[in-house]
């Protein structure tokens, strides 16, 4: 369906086409690669849902893909006082014990 065409786009096409641009030095490539990521709609798994869940919602594929390499770099190696979004969520008085349950 439409949504598995879209994550082929947001995970083989739009990558490869970045790639590419670095590649041969053409930085239309890229930038070509992050317009059409910004025109597709963001990512629905469980990752951008916990994070929709603190009020930062990604509003296009090309957001998605950065709340996964923020999860990526900053979540999963547990530096969230090195993030200013991991800083800004657990100094908010709703903090993560709503979040995670």
């Amino acid at each position: 369906g439409t949504s598995t065409l879209d994550l082929i786009w947001i995970n083989v096409i739009c990558p490869m086409m970045h790639l590419y641009g670095i590649r041969q030095g053409r930085p239309g490539y890229c930038d070509r690669a992050l317009q059409w990521l910004e025109k597709l709609p963001p990512e629905d798994n469980k990752w951008t849902r916990i994070w929709k869940q603190t009020g930062m919602a990604a509003e296009n594929a090309r957001q998605s893909q950065g709340v996964l390499l923020q999860i990526r770099d900053y979540c999963d190696q547990k530096k969230c006082l090195h993030c200013r979004i991991g800083h800004r969520i657990l100094s908010t008085s709703r903090g993560l014990r709503q979040t995670y349950p």
